[in-house]
């Protein structure tokens, strides 16, 4: 009876340590979807949400959900679906997106042309500036935020810019002119923003403007003269996807060459709006005709459908949530937060660790772990990075990794970080 009871313990152990979910915002239904991606099992009401759901990221093990009808962001028990709380921001906010930054979380208020600072200790507004018309999309690199500005004043659109906002001192930088509507911004390559430009859904169709980061200049224009596009997200094989306005799914074009691979006449996932992936396969969010179920499909690297999952109306948004016990904090006293960027990355990620003054001359400690549990690599320093390599010095593949830092009382903090080529 024991050794049954061993093992079975053991199975529960594996299944825990290696369990991963993908929560969805099912915008019209209003509702917080939660898919086990070990079952491909869904349970399309785990958490109520307020109206138009537009962004969702985890966050210290919170689900924070930017609802853009109710002008809030929604804060979730990552565990239990149970609400923690609400933060208000001003009428007619409608917020677009959010990111964090140590210890404050950064909204766009797209009608408002505001940049909300909140206190993640309080769950408040601490400042707010005026950005530019239209703010929604945003990223951080090297300490810098960017957001894109679409200028919109429906139905016209004065020209699109980012703007680089200085995060130690909440002032903004500058602006880089883009394209016509910029309503998404990925960083790829350790140095290049691609920034995704919808266009006005009339004459001016979608592209993607590739802006270094060094000069602030942007190098190239990728033109759609086909289609106008909504989303934008980097994949494991060379190519960049970005969603198709008007439904036909996710086209492609490359990372290096930036040659379109696939238009909306040969869409790379047919229907698709939004996509992740993992170790093994792809995650591919298609609404529909947003009256309707959406479908949660699952596909393999060659692009086969593996399965594939009712869920509510709606869906606009996803964000995956991995589940690794053993590398998993409990209460880690006198440690904050792994600042890691850029992350997903692509050959080189920056780790910041900082702690509070009373620890400020300890030695720390940087390990990297695959998946599996298996340590890789350790640095040390304050301010780190690393090559993508093991002790070998043979370069990682593509993946899920784990960053643990460690201090001389071995107490440590974990970060989750994503290798994309």
């Amino acid at each position: 009876m024991k050794k049954v009871f061993l093992f079975m313990l053991v199975l529960v152990s594996i299944s825990f340590l290696f369990g991963k979910e993908m929560f969805v915002v099912n915008a019209n239904s209003q509702t917080l979807g939660k898919v086990d991606l070990t079952s491909f099992t869904a349970n399309n009401n785990f958490s109520q949400i307020g109206m138009y759901g537009n962004d969702i990221k985890i966050y210290d093990d919170k689900i924070y959900v930017v609802n853009s009808g109710d002008n809030e962001i929604q804060v979730i028990n990552v565990n239990t679906g149970e609400n923690i709380a609400i933060i208000e921001l001003e009428d007619s906010a409608n917020p677009w997106s959010i990111i964090f930054y140590e210890d404050f979380a950064y909204v766009t208020g797209m009608m408002t042309n505001k940049l909300y600072k909140i206190d993640l200790s309080n769950s408040q507004v601490s400042d707010s500036m005026e950005i530019g018309i239209g703010p929604e999309a945003m990223i951080i690199v090297n300490d810098k935020l960017y957001v894109t500005l679409t200028g919109v004043q429906y139905p016209n659109y004065s020209i699109g810019k980012v703007a680089l906002i200085d995060l130690n001192n909440f002032t903004k930088i500058t602006e880089i002119e883009v394209g016509t509507n910029p309503q998404g911004i990925i960083y790829i390559n350790n140095q290049f923003l691609h920034i995704m430009c919808t266009g006005n859904y009339n004459d001016i169709k979608g592209s993607v403007f590739i802006v270094d980061v060094n000069t602030g200049q942007v190098i190239h224009t990728i033109s759609f003269i086909s289609s106008f596009l909504t989303t934008i997200q980097p994949g494991i094989d060379d190519l960049v996807y970005v969603g198709d306005a008007f439904g036909s799914g996710l086209l492609s074009y490359n990372i290096e060459s930036y040659d379109i691979v696939n238009d909306a006449s040969n869409p790379a996932f047919a229907g698709g709006s939004h996509l992740i992936y993992d170790e093994s396969y792809y995650y591919v969010l298609n609404p529909g005709d947003w009256v309707g179920s959406s479908k949660f499909q699952i596909y393999d690297y060659s692009k086969q459908l593996v399965d594939e999952i009712n869920l509510g109306i709606g869906a606009s948004a996803m964000v995956m949530n991995q589940i690794n016990t053993s590398l998993v904090d409990t209460v880690v006293p006198q440690l904050k937060e792994i600042n890691a960027y850029p992350n997903p990355f692509n050959d080189q990620i920056n780790f910041e660790l900082t702690n509070n003054e009373k620890s400020l001359n300890e030695k720390r400690t940087i390990e990297i772990f695959n998946i599996r549990g298996q340590k890789i690599n350790t640095l040390k320093g304050n301010k780190v990075q690393w090559d993508g390599k093991d002790y070998n010095s043979k370069t990682v593949p593509a993946g899920v990794y784990f960053a643990r830092m460690l201090n001389d009382h071995n107490n440590y903090k974990t970060k989750k970080i994503l290798k994309i080529k």
